[in-house]
């Protein structure tokens, strides 16, 4: 969530809300502006109409994620190194 869309807040909303508040108003004003949702469903809590151009996630492809096939990918080893000595105290 952007610094962009906190600072679009209203301050008089922005200075009631807990933190957890101001990142739900975030996230729903991006979501909006992405089209994801409309103002209207995010009011009512229910979908004005059916997704379209989207796909169910298969139990193959959950648990590829669950594993984190994007992230289990080896470091090479030049990086490798220099994260280890980057994260090493004192």
């Amino acid at each position: 969530v952007s610094r962009h869309s906190i600072e679009r807040i209203p301050p008089a909303e922005y200075l009631a809300a807990t933190y957890y508040e101001k990142w739900l108003r975030r996230l729903e004003m991006l979501l909006v502006e992405n089209g994801l949702l409309t103002a209207k469903e995010l009011a009512t809590g229910r979908a004005e109409s059916k997704a379209t151009g989207l796909k169910a996630l298969r139990a193959p492809e959950v648990a590829r994620l669950r594993e984190g096939a994007a992230g289990n990918k080896p470091v090479r080893r030049r990086y490798r190194r220099k994260l280890i000595s980057s994260t090493r105290l004192g």
